[in-house]
């Protein structure tokens, strides 16, 4: 795995400049045409990676064997029983799981970047209205008390598919929000003390994280992406988190096959990402965007994607509807070396077929399941 060299204190939280500390007088290195899509995949560990599973809640709680007994290759979970900091998973525990029965797994932790989440170890009760304790299914408006990283509205549950409880979508570029999701040098006026989040992952022995909510850069970037132009430049300062997460993990912590896998947001890589007022002195567009594109794909080791076969607003089984520019951007994340792991909310033996059939025929790994990610779905059709 190549790891950029950086200074190392800039690396202990942030990249002031990920994109912009590049040459920027390099040339722009285009990706590949998607036509040779099925090159090897880039990182030695994923190679072998022919299956893939996530569950992020239980009910009530996540339970480890049988994930731990199952032949899937590569699993996501929630890096706590039922997501709170008293059912945070050991060393141990992990250490079992990835052993697996006979089957050794990767095993990946869930981490959103771009939204908080009601139960959190850094979620103060106190923030929101009416007391989660008493009434735990909310709906919750925000409280005087809640930082201001956090959006005033509740975020859709469904729409974020995490299935744990309620969320509230972050302004992801918020100093303290950053600190409490990678590292915290102390004295943190929300957490004190306490771990980061990326920190707990890494000290309880996950394999690497599965990075939620990157397609907030849409929501916060110009309005040529519909977003709402608070941030033109969005994409590249998401960029930069994420390069910032790979840093600490491998180069902090130490952690050099620490894997970091994106969910979502293939477009961040995107021109139209990139406004013009943005773009350094010296660069041209262009040779930007290209920085930053080369940048991203170097830090992560692959990405998630969901709906790009079957897009639509049931809860599962919509019909076949390939978004045909999503599916040529992704197969270029795949040209790149990259994993691709493919997930649709399919319940039909035949659709499900369809679905593994289509996304192998690309490179990519398939998972059909429900969309509240509750249990570990085997397809007696499409065993791992």
């Amino acid at each position: 795995m190549a790891l950029r060299v950086l200074n190392v204190a800039a690396a202990a939280l942030l990249l002031s400049g990920g994109c912009i500390a590049r040459n920027a007088a390099e040339e722009p290195n285009d990706l590949p045409d998607a036509s040779s899509r099925l090159t090897q995949i880039r990182s030695e560990r994923l190679r072998g990676v022919q299956s893939w599973a996530i569950q992020l809640r239980g009910q009530p709680r996540l339970e480890l064997e049988p994930i731990r007994t199952s032949a899937y290759d590569l699993v996501v979970i929630d890096y706590s029983a039922d997501g709170t900091q008293a059912g945070e998973f050991s060393v141990e525990q992990i250490a079992a799981l990835r052993e697996g029965a006979g089957r050794p797994k990767i095993v990946l932790a869930y981490l959103s970047i771009g939204a908080a989440e009601i139960g959190r170890f850094y979620f103060a009760d106190a923030w929101v209205t009416p007391d989660p304790r008493e009434q735990p299914d909310g709906p919750f408006a925000l409280t005087d008390a809640a930082p201001a990283f956090l959006l005033p509205t509740e975020a859709d549950r469904a729409d974020r598919g995490t299935g744990l409880r309620a969320v509230f979508d972050v302004r992801y570029l918020d100093p303290l929000w950053q600190q409490i999701v990678i590292r915290n040098p102390g004295r943190h006026p929300l957490i004190a003390d306490a771990q980061s989040y990326l920190d707990r992952i890494i000290a309880a022995g996950f394999d690497g994280v599965y990075l939620d909510g990157l397609d907030a850069y849409q929501r916060f970037g110009p309005g040529e992406i519909g977003g709402s132009g608070e941030r033109p430049d969005a994409a590249w300062r998401m960029i930069d988190l994420v390069l910032a997460i790979a840093d600490h993990a491998r180069l902090i912590r130490g952690r050099r096959d620490f894997l970091v896998i994106s969910r979502n947001g293939a477009g961040i890589i995107l021109p139209e990402a990139f406004p013009p007022e943005v773009i350094p002195a010296g660069a041209t567009r262009a040779q930007f965007v290209a920085q930053c594109r080369a940048a991203y794909l170097e830090a992560i080791d692959g990405i998630g994607v969901e709906g790009v076969f079957y897009p639509g607003p049931a809860a599962a089984d919509n019909p076949l509807a390939p978004q045909e520019a999503l599916l040529a951007l992704v197969d270029q994340y795949r040209t790149a070396g990259l994993l691709v792991l493919a997930i649709e909310y399919l319940t039909t033996a035949a659709t499900i077929d369809e679905f593994y059939s289509q996304a192998r025929l690309r490179g990519w790994t398939p998972y059909a399941t429900t969309r509240d990610l509750s249990g570990l779905t085997v397809r007696p059709s499409q065993p791992p």
